[in-house]
């Protein structure tokens, strides 16, 4: 009689198991990785975020600082003269005409949602006492001296404020030395941002040099620029800072000694900076700038 044997196939239920177990761990680890990027996609997303956040709070406290030392340059005379708000993206010169800015076709023009400010900065320390003054056709000749003898400075400038009875006037021109302390100006009257008038004076006391004239500006890259000019004549328009939207700037007050300005920095946050800055106030004695 023929016995038959029954013996279990090990060898094939071993490979059956450790091919469950290979599924079940692929399973297993295509889950956790799963996870795990989406997590690194959901940090990513929020460090992006996060990143921008800190890009635009940085931008909006840099053309704080720029516009504030835009109204510090105001602070430097009594001249009624030293600023000028273009609002709705426009520029013009002191009679109402378009600034040169205002024709260029490229992403460097102001922005038209945004205000600009120009402020002319005057070297009072600099300041030259007119000792001889004649009118040469369109041109101005000026002999001015640097009170109680002070030294001529080698530091050149590219345009005055002549100051006489009749007013103030921008001009411009080569300067020569003279003896001791003393200037010689052949100048003609600058197409001005800040002085309306164009036509020569009959009579100057004073000549003060200018440091410096810009106009800050959001252009349509929503970049903050620099513009260096003399009246009309573009030195520099340079882009500063990035991520800026638009300003806005109201001035407040009526004259030089009641002058304040509001101020508000867009940066696509949900919260502008916004500040209140007092002219005139020392800083030393009391709060001028006021953030919200």
């Amino acid at each position: 009689m023929t016995r038959l044997s029954y013996f279990p196939n090990h060898h094939c239920d071993e490979q059956g198991f450790a091919l469950a177990e290979i599924l079940v761990a692929a399973v297993i680890t295509s889950i956790i990785m799963a996870l795990a990027l989406s997590t690194v996609r959901v940090s990513t997303a929020t460090s992006f975020r996060i990143e921008q956040f800190a890009q635009r709070e940085i931008a909006a406290a840099r053309t704080f600082v720029q516009l504030s030392s835009g109204f510090d340059a105001i602070e430097t005379h009594r001249l009624g003269i030293g600023w000028r708000v273009h609002q709705s993206g426009v520029m013009r010169l002191a009679d109402g005409t378009p600034h040169p800015i205002m024709k260029l076709r490229t992403t460097s023009q102001p922005r038209s949602e945004s205000d600009l400010f120009s402020s002319l900065e005057i070297a009072s320390d600099r300041t030259l006492l007119v000792r001889r003054y004649k009118l040469q056709g369109n041109r101005m000749l000026v002999d001015a001296c640097y009170r109680e003898r002070q030294r001529r400075e080698s530091e050149s400038f590219k345009s005055y404020v002549l100051v006489g009875i009749e007013g103030v006037l921008q001009i411009t021109g080569p300067a020569q030395g003279l003896t001791g302390s003393c200037i010689r100006l052949s100048a003609t009257t600058v197409h001005s941002v800040f002085c309306q008038g164009r036509s020569p004076l009959q009579s100057a006391q004073l000549l003060i040099p200018v440091r410096s004239e810009r106009t800050l500006f959001v252009d349509r890259s929503s970049q903050l620029r620099i513009l260096s000019h003399v009246g009309p004549l573009i030195l520099e328009n340079q882009p500063i800072i990035r991520s800026v939207s638009d300003l806005r700037i109201t001035p407040i007050g009526v004259g030089q000694e009641n002058l304040s300005f509001a101020a508000s920095i867009n940066n696509r946050s949900r919260h502008p900076l916004r500040w209140h800055r007092v002219i005139g106030v020392p800083r030393g004695g009391n709060w001028n700038e006021i953030l919200s």
